[in-house]
């Protein structure tokens, strides 16, 4: 069956899941920071907490959701 090979088991963006994470990379957002400029901070903040670490891939995924339009 090709078709179960494509499918794989759906995944949390772990902005949503990590609440401190999300307000602080929604601040950085804010003041105009890049995703890496982000990532790279939050590995100097919490060098020691990867709950705390996030790859500027991330954001393009976290972002390219588009809402449901109604």
């Amino acid at each position: 069956m090709p078709t179960a090979r494509l499918r794989r088991p759906l995944k949390h963006c772990l902005l949503s899941i990590n609440l401190k994470l999300r307000n602080i990379v929604a601040s950085k957002l804010i003041l105009d920071w890049s995703p890496k400029q982000i990532s790279g901070w939050l590995k100097t903040q919490y060098p020691d907490d990867e709950s705390m670490r996030v790859s500027h891939e991330t954001f393009t995924e976290a972002c390219s959701f588009k809402p449901v339009e109604r």
